[in-house]
């Protein structure tokens, strides 16, 4: 239900409270490098003003997706899964507890789940991710940029690094890959 409404909204500026403008324009400012003592100068209403003329100018272009964080999304997931549980063993946890299988069995599940889950991530590691999800690459010869989790956990997230090069994450050494 929640990934049918995050791509079904149309009117993002609606879902926008009123009053986070304040706080959002307190962000905008400090990305523009304001220093801070005259951003507490600016009055409520002044501030209010700011958010709203960026959200009349861009509001238009806003939009939800997916594709933006992942992360994000699992999270979501999870925390939904987990309110669910919880909400779950917080009613009539006899009866549940009754029909779970013994703790032994649970044990060993337990246990598969943990390795099924370290191979599962270990993959994750290795496998490429698709172009343009992450700034480091390296060519392998088909001119292809060819993007992992495990390149960029050896390098600095914040080196844009093109094909064929690589800045290493201990001391910054450039050298290029074959």
């Amino acid at each position: 239900m929640l990934v049918y409404q995050l791509k079904n909204l149309q009117n993002v500026v609606a879902a926008i409270s009123p009053s986070q403008y304040p706080k959002f324009a307190v962000w905008m400012l400090q990305q523009q490098d304001m220093p801070q003592a005259q951003i507490n100068m600016m009055g409520q209403q002044q501030l209010y003003d700011i958010s709203n003329k960026w959200v009349i100018e861009n509001g238009a272009n806003l939009h939800l997706s997916l594709n933006a964080n992942p992360v994000e999304l699992a999270a979501l997931i999870t925390a939904f899964t987990g309110t669910f549980f919880i909400v779950m063993f917080g009613i009539n946890t006899e009866k549940i507890r009754s029909l779970l299988p013994a703790t032994e069995k649970l044990d060993g599940l337990m246990y598969k789940l943990a390795g099924v889950t370290f191979a599962g991530l270990a993959l994750l590691l290795i496998t490429p991710v698709p172009s343009g999800q992450m700034s480091l690459g390296v060519d392998i010869g088909d001119g292809t940029p060819k993007r992992s989790v495990l390149w960029s956990l050896g390098s600095h997230t914040q080196d844009f690094c093109t094909p064929g090069s690589h800045t290493a994450g201990a001391g910054g050494v450039r050298r290029t890959l074959p």
